[in-house]
């Protein structure tokens, strides 16, 4: 087991935030109980003794596996506290199929980059970003005023948001998107930390994150427009799904959708009845995925790309801008 939490402190703080709950999981239970999640996490964490990569996926899955596992279900603390312990087995397993298959790898150089590639699954992150956006967006907040960057509101649409994200950072490193999401899933939880009087203040000097960085997430922030799977879809279907790798007999295939799509496709199963047949199969499609992207030629870009929902409401934006900017 790479993940425990305890308990007793667990029951402590959900007699604090709900100690009158009644009836079905609600929204505002969830919100309340990835409140105490963070909170233990920060304290003591939940997943040790695992490389990096592996317990910040560890972790982020944790709230996937609750969401699934309690929204809309009758509330007991009892309850909640089997659920923790079943997602955490869960996870365990995963992590288990993970290892199993950089076990096969011939250095830790390959491992370790190997760990890299799987634990930095934007589409498991942005889901999470999603189920926190209360938690997320308080963060935010308290950074874009450290930064001097006006407060959210209103005056940037969530298409505009997103055609910036699609853009690169000043840097031109790679997109907005992809740097938001990067620093979402190593830093979190930690955008700010709690002063001596209980009031959370940016923790940006501690981060070495740049007003640009800021910026990044100031739009993250105004894409509410969509929800989860709306967010997942593009980046899947849009994004993963256009990148293919080449083979020296130029065969084409999409090994980093198919590999980050099995590990999330995984974060979100639960009541297994078969492990053993789950473990091999899962462990088969990564290596796959794996192997092809070992014995790739050269990564490219398809020129089509798949729609989806919020690719669809960005590129219309992209139209009319274009339309605009002829007129004018």
């Amino acid at each position: 087991m790479v993940g425990h939490i305890d308990e007793n402190e667990l029951r402590i703080k959900l007699q604090r935030e709900s100690k009158d709950k009644q009836g079905k999981v609600e929204p505002k239970d969830i919100s309340k109980l990835f409140n105490i999640i963070t909170e233990i996490n920060r304290e003591r964490r939940i997943f040790t003794d695992l490389p990096e990569p592996l317990s910040i996926l560890a972790y982020n899955m944790l709230y996937k596996q609750m969401y699934n596992r309690i929204k809309f279900k009758q509330y007991t603390d009892d309850y909640i506290v089997s659920k923790m312990n079943d997602c955490i087995k869960h996870i365990d397993l995963i992590i288990d199929i993970i290892m199993n298959v950089a076990e096969e790898l011939e250095s830790d150089d390959q491992k370790h980059a190997f760990y890299r590639l799987v634990g930095n699954n934007h589409m498991i992150m942005a889901q999470v970003y999603k189920f926190k956006w209360d938690f997320f967006i308080l963060s935010i907040n308290i950074l874009c005023k450290k930064a001097g960057i006006q407060k959210l509101n209103g005056k940037i649409t969530s298409e505009d948001a997103m055609v910036k994200l699609c853009g690169l950072t000043d840097s031109g490193e790679c997109s907005r998107l992809q740097r938001v999401l990067d620093i979402l899933i190593k830093h979190g939880d930690n955008l700010t930390i709690t002063d001596e009087n209980g009031i959370e203040q940016s923790n940006i000097s501690n981060l070495g994150l740049t007003e640009d960085d800021i910026y990044s997430l100031y739009l993250l922030a105004r894409t509410y427009r969509w929800n989860n799977v709306d967010f997942n879809k593009f980046l899947n279907d849009s994004i993963y799904n256009s990148i293919y790798a080449e083979d020296n007999e130029h065969s084409l295939n999409y090994s980093i959708s198919g590999l980050y799509k099995t590990v999330f496709d995984m974060s979100e199963s639960n009541g297994i009845s078969n492990i053993e047949s789950y473990k091999n199969e899962n462990i088969d499609k990564i290596k796959e995925y794996l192997n092809e992207l070992m014995s790739k030629e050269r990564m490219g870009i398809d020129n089509e790309i798949r729609e989806s929902k919020v690719y669809n409401h960005i590129k219309h934006i992209n139209t009319l801008i274009l339309k605009t900017s002829r007129i004018t």
